[in-house]
């Protein structure tokens, strides 16, 4: 059964130019739950309810940017 787009998920794909789903795995990691958000034009309640609906696994990293080296 195909999963059915609403009229918001088709705007973010247009503004981002890339199917939501593409769009999330590629850039969850890096921009975070704000930035993704930020950058379809959605809240934050939004975006992580299409990846929990979309079914992705994404992990975000939780190393801070000034981490010691080992």
């Amino acid at each position: 059964m195909a999963k059915r787009d609403t009229l918001l998920m088709l705007k973010g794909e247009k503004r981002v130019g890339m199917p939501i789903g593409k769009f999330l795995v590629g850039n969850y990691p890096t921009l975070g739950l704000v930035g993704c958000a930020d950058a379809l034009g959605v809240s934050k309640g939004t975006c992580y309810y299409w990846v929990l609906r979309l079914g992705l696994q994404t992990r975000r990293s939780l190393v801070p940017i000034n981490a010691p080296e080992r």
